[in-house]
């Protein structure tokens, strides 16, 4: 629930600023959807992680800059491959990249918000010529491997961090660890 509010202001803040590649009457339901399972997606990931460490506080700060990472620069250097037309070679790393780093939600979301500015920018150069051009934002190729992509995660996620409290990891070692075997 906390998420959500903070998904809420920052859909406000889209709106406020009047970015119509994020407010369009086509694009604002997909940028709610990639907020909200954003955080459907990276809560449970976080979650199991933040046992890695012994300080609360230290755990947030390492995890936030893994997420800044990870998002800021997997999104951008696909989108920076993606300038290369001409190299073929670069091209097919790029494809490899975008399947591989669609295991991350941070991936999913900046990509997401990467191809919905993209398609928003062709759809106003077809207006610019006179012509009517819109494409679905949730189309496979356009945002929607993303949703789908996060959908998934959070329901991995969340069985992991089932598992992660529940002890499912360490119930073997218990059972062998012990002499009468209980």
């Amino acid at each position: 629930m906390n998420y959500t509010v903070s998904a809420g202001l920052v859909v406000g803040i889209f709106i406020g600023f009047q970015k119509k590649a994020y407010t369009s009457p086509e694009n604002l339901p997909a940028l709610v959807a990639l907020l909200l399972l954003y955080g459907w997606a990276v809560i449970p990931m976080m979650y199991p992680a933040s046992f890695l460490f012994d300080v609360p506080s230290t755990a947030y700060v390492a995890l936030s800059c893994a997420n800044l990472f990870i998002g800021i620069n997997s999104s951008a250097i696909t989108f920076i491959l993606e300038l290369f037309e001409n190299n073929q070679m670069l091209l097919r790393f790029n494809a490899v990249l975008r399947k591989l780093l669609i295991i991350f939600p941070h991936f999913c979301l900046g990509r997401g918000l990467i191809d919905l500015a993209l398609s928003q920018a062709v759809t106003d150069v077809y207006t610019r010529f006179g012509e009517k051009h819109s494409a679905n934002p949730f189309h496979w190729n356009l945002i929607g491997k993303n949703l789908f992509a996060m959908v998934v995660e959070g329901v991995v996620y969340f069985l992991l961090t089932l598992m992660v409290q529940r002890h499912f990891f360490l119930s073997q070692w218990y059972v062998h660890a012990t002499p009468w075997g209980q």
